[in-house]
């Protein structure tokens, strides 16, 4: 569930002769929510409680030799060289973008691609705006996308940025920023979010 955010058929098969479907669906709500409080107290790099008993250190794999972290590198330059990031001028070029989406998909599908992510060119200050057109899985525009502004801040790590600050969802009404710092091969993302509805469940 963790690495597919679903469970096959076998799993809901092999669940259903030990619980309830209404134990079934709490499991997948308690299942969202750790990871919902894992993203909020991550992103928010909250400190672990003083009271609270910690998990074990998980352990470390060993880190990859020179060379193969080089080649590693060198295959990320490589996929993303393939436009997946397309820098535009300015906020009101990227703003004006209306991109035709069947073509996109066709290109995208073409090349292995997710989507198009488009980003200004930034400020000094690291502060960008960007849109990610992903039709080749179903989303037209998203509202915010973390695994862009990852990439690109550790693309834009290059340039001398040692964070940025990205500007999303404008074009849909839900504006939004994500903040992304790399750190050596980690990305650090964060944010705010606003409650806009609470649904209780029974």
């Amino acid at each position: 569930m963790h690495e597919t955010a679903r469970l096959s058929q076998p799993a809901w098969d092999a669940l259903r002769v030990h619980y309830q479907d209404e134990q079934l669906l709490e499991l997948l709500v308690l299942a969202g929510w750790y990871r919902t409080v894992g993203y909020l107290a991550n992103g928010l790099l909250l400190e672990d409680e003083p009271w609270a008993v910690p998990f074990p250190e998980a352990p470390q794999p060993p880190r990859p030799a020179r060379a193969e972290r080089d080649a590693g590198r060198e295959r990320r330059r490589a996929a993303t060289a393939r436009g997946s990031r397309s820098p535009v001028a300015t906020r009101s070029a990227l703003a004006a973008l209306d991109p035709d989406l069947d073509r996109l998909r066709a290109a995208c599908d073409r090349l292995g691609l997710l989507g198009c992510y488009v980003y200004s060119v930034p400020e000094r200050s690291g502060r960008v705006a960007a849109r990610m057109f992903a039709p080749s899985i179903g989303v037209p525009e998203d509202v915010a996308n973390a695994n862009g502004t990852a990439c690109l801040a550790a693309h834009l790590a290059g340039q001398g940025f040692t964070g940025i600050a990205v500007d999303m969802g404008d074009s849909l009404g839900s504006p939004s920023t994500i903040a992304a710092a790399p750190r050596d091969l980690v990305v650090r993302l964060g944010g705010a979010a606003r409650i806009a509805r609470v649904l209780h469940l029974p």
